[in-house]
């Protein structure tokens, strides 16, 4: 026996040395798991009009159960799906391309990385506090407005780390301890709060949910119904500009402090700190401009697949661009998010080939054709919002769940799909209720603030802007997008 499991041991990875994960009894059994409910998925009785349906549900049970027990992360959840999806029949080989969705991943992560690359970011946040932070509870705000308005720019989780480290170093240079100060522990929240609540204001502020949930909308309907990005930012910047006050309100709410007891940097200390950040650069000014040219041809309908690839060469652009190839390619694109956003945008296609879009549609349609269109808007918005809180790793699955199963159902009861689910993508982005998420970890790590904290604080502002986003999307979006709620 010893001999074998030596010999297993030399073969095998069972350690998780080059993986990162330990092929463990627990492992063992979950991989278990998920092939019975892949093969069993398809003894489900579906009946003979979809023969393929339970291959699908197999599909997807499986997949969830290998990405929420941790066995494969998300980029390997995509070619899992794939995979599975082609030698299922329910995918040809030769539809499995990136083709524009490709391109908007990689484009947008690269215009959104300008901020990063070059001060703008931190000369915005220190333009702020030297105007507007003569007051502790200003302070706080301008840590929630900055974190933010970066958001819309640059992914929520690059904001988070990148404000959460700055306000670290305020925080020293004021004397606050962390875990002694409520003034410090709103400040830190405010930049984890902010940067979750400002990636709806543009679609490259959550680029890897944002535009895999699109897609999802765009190809459940056969391309029916998609949401650009300007209609995305006329929707996301109203809703944001609402749910700002009432995220500070509720930060000063519930983490009460006396301002007599903070001890305020002079307004001189933030003009050094402007001044070691150095005059406003040309990269940054040619950064500036590239955004408002982007956002100027989005409003005169040019395709976005077009803008990105234009984009991209700007960037790069000898004498225009403000970053070498290496960096573009390198670092300002997270690969494992685009692949996996790549590949499981064709889960949609394995839904609608495998007949399971007819049967949702039959088995929901009884239950939500007597309710009206702005009650199933925010019941699902509510749910898929609930579950990005309380759950870790099950943002792909809460895209299933809350977009790709509910689009063609919401098309067949004569709604308009991408307007009903609009709020619903924005609430797979509210990763706020638990202090180990991966979004807010780097921000916890600094110590600064309890672990119930965020769960209070993360719970009434989900539900604030849940409430926000679907009165705004529901009165606002038909004016603005000039289209119907009803079909």
């Amino acid at each position: 026996m010893n001999e074998k499991r030596a010999f297993l041991r030399s073969v095998l990875d069972m350690d998780g040395r080059y993986t990162g994960i330990a092929l463990t009894r627990r492992n063992i059994a979950w991989i278990g798991a998920a092939a019975v409910f892949l093969f069993g998925g398809n003894l489900l009785p579906f009946g003979p009009e979809t023969p393929k349906a339970g291959w699908a549900v197999g599909i997807i049970a499986s997949d969830l159960v290998l990405m929420l027990s941790g066995i494969i992360g998300c980029g390997g959840s995509g070619a899992y799906i794939c995979a599975a999806g082609m030698l299922t029949g329910l995918l040809e080989a030769s539809s499995v391309t990136g083709g524009s969705v490709l391109f908007q991943f990689a484009g947008f992560s690269m215009i959104g990385y300008g901020i990063e690359v070059t001060p703008l970011g931190q000369r915005l946040a220190y333009w702020s506090l030297k105007t507007f932070g003569q007051s502790p509870k200003r302070i706080v705000l301008v840590f929630l407005t900055v974190s933010a308005v970066m958001s819309s720019f640059l992914s929520n989780t690059a904001t988070v780390i990148l404000m959460s480290a700055l306000c670290h170093q305020i925080m020293q240079q004021m004397g606050e301890k962390p875990g002694n100060s409520r003034f410090a522990a709103a400040c830190m929240l405010a930049c984890v709060i902010g940067a979750i609540i400002g990636c709806c204001g543009f679609i490259q502020g959550s680029i890897g949910i944002h535009v895999l949930a699109i897609e999802q909308i765009a190809v459940t309907t056969q391309g029916a119904f998609i949401i650009t990005p300007l209609q995305w930012s006329m929707i996301g910047w109203i809703e944001l500009l609402i749910l700002l006050p009432l995220t500070g309100m509720i930060l000063l709410k519930w983490i009460p402090f006396d301002p007599k007891e903070v001890h305020l940097l002079p307004a001189e200390q933030y003009r050094k700190r402007l001044e070691e950040v150095g005059p406003i650069g040309g990269e940054e000014i040619r950064w500036a401009l590239l955004v408002a040219a982007v956002i100027v041809c989005m409003f005169f309908g040019v395709p976005t697949t077009t803008l990105m690839m234009l984009g991209v060469i700007l960037l790069l652009f000898p004498g225009v661009g403000i970053m070498d190839a290496r960096t573009a390619f390198g670092k300002a694109v997270p690969w494992e998010v685009v692949f996996c956003g790549v590949t499981l945008s064709f889960l949609g296609n394995i839904i609608s080939n495998s007949g399971l879009t007819a049967i949702l549609s039959a088995w929901l349609q009884p239950l939500l054709k007597d309710h009206p269109p702005f009650l199933i808007m925010l019941m699902l918005a509510l749910l898929i919002a609930a579950l990005s809180m309380y759950t870790i790793g099950t943002t792909y699955a809460n895209i299933a769940i809350g977009i790709t199963m509910t689009a063609p159902v919401i098309e067949s009861l004569g709604f308009h799909p991408a307007l009903i689910l609009f709020p619903v993508i924005l609430s797979v982005n509210y990763m706020m209720g638990y202090f180990a998420a991966p979004i807010i970890a780097p921000n916890y790590q600094y110590g600064y603030w309890k672990r119930g904290q965020i769960t209070v604080i993360g719970t009434i502002t989900a539900l604030c802007a849940v409430m926000v986003n679907c009165l705004v999307t529901y009165f606002l979006a038909p004016v603005l997008w000039g289209v119907s709620v009803y079909l």
